[in-house]
């Protein structure tokens, strides 16, 4: 999903997707691959899009994108949840919650 960080037109077909459907415009998120925080961001987002994320790969019709099946939702689910709890305690441990815990 990071060709829609480099292809507006795409961005904005997958935007439409997302109005037509009621749901309010999202962006997929893009961190890197050495900031495991950001790909947890990356993998709860992508779980929220699902749905959106699966009719706009069924309806594209530019140059080849890898198709999502179900095992790679379900590595993603996975990975998602092994992660939420260490993410949720690092956040709490770091202040994030409370700005004054410092």
């Amino acid at each position: 999903m990071n060709h829609l960080k480099d292809s507006s037109i795409d961005r904005e077909k997958f935007h439409k997707i997302l109005r037509v459907s009621g749901i309010e415009t999202m962006t997929i998120i893009q961190g890197t691959a050495n900031r495991w925080f950001f790909k947890y961001a990356e993998t709860k987002r992508a779980l929220v899009l699902k749905e959106y994320i699966d009719v706009f790969l069924d309806n594209y019709e530019g140059d080849v994108l890898e198709v999502i099946d179900e095992n790679d939702w379900t590595l993603i689910l996975t990975y998602e949840n092994a992660l939420r709890t260490l993410v949720d305690a690092a956040k709490l441990l770091e202040g994030e919650l409370y700005p004054t815990a410092s």
